[in-house]
């Protein structure tokens, strides 16, 4: 055998093993958390009404470094991965999310090739201080009333799976597991 041949078997094999090794769970929310923090945009699918998948880009509002003024410490977080987004009351994923509120988040750091789909559950948020931490006066643009502009919604979105794409390998979490963490 060629030494090149047995390089690629070596490589081979090597990758295979690391893609079989299973990361801690702590470790998958760990690294979930932190591709979230990375992402300026998130892409959020809701359905439409002949039941299949409309996808759009979105503010990521849980990012602190690109959005600084969201304030969501203080906002009610039952899992380490409930998401808040902001958007227009007359806008599709509104409607699509009132009469079936199934609905996934994607993030993604195409320069690693890493991924974060989460699954789960969006409701419409009406409670006045959530609404005012994720205000921002920029966005008098599209609402010019400001935070209390009609045509300004917020929905939350509690996550019930997570699977992390990278290093040749996917990684799965339940709600439960994550509350847990």
């Amino acid at each position: 055998m060629e030494k090149r041949e047995i390089l690629e078997r070596s490589l081979a094999l090597e990758n295979r093993s690391r893609r079989e090794e299973k990361m801690e769970k702590r470790e998958i929310l760990e690294r979930s958390l932190a591709l979230v923090e990375e992402s300026p945009f998130v892409f959020v699918s809701s359905l439409n009404r002949e039941g299949y998948p409309e996808t759009r880009t979105m503010f990521n509002l849980q990012s602190r470094h690109h959005y600084p003024h969201v304030r969501l410490a203080n906002l009610p977080h039952p899992s380490p991965l409930t998401l808040y987004f902001a958007t227009n009351t007359s806008s599709r994923k509104v409607d699509q999310l009132l009469r079936d509120p199934k609905m996934s988040a994607y993030f993604t750091d195409s320069s690693t090739w890493r991924g974060l789909l989460l699954v789960g559950r969006g409701e419409l948020v009406s409670e006045p201080s959530i609404r005012k931490a994720l205000w921002s006066d920029s966005w008098k643009v599209y609402y010019r009333e400001g935070v209390n502009d009609p045509d300004y919604a917020v929905f939350r979105m509690e996550s019930q799976t997570l699977e992390l794409y990278g290093e040749m390998r996917v990684e799965r979490l339940e709600a439960e597991e994550m509350k847990t963490l």
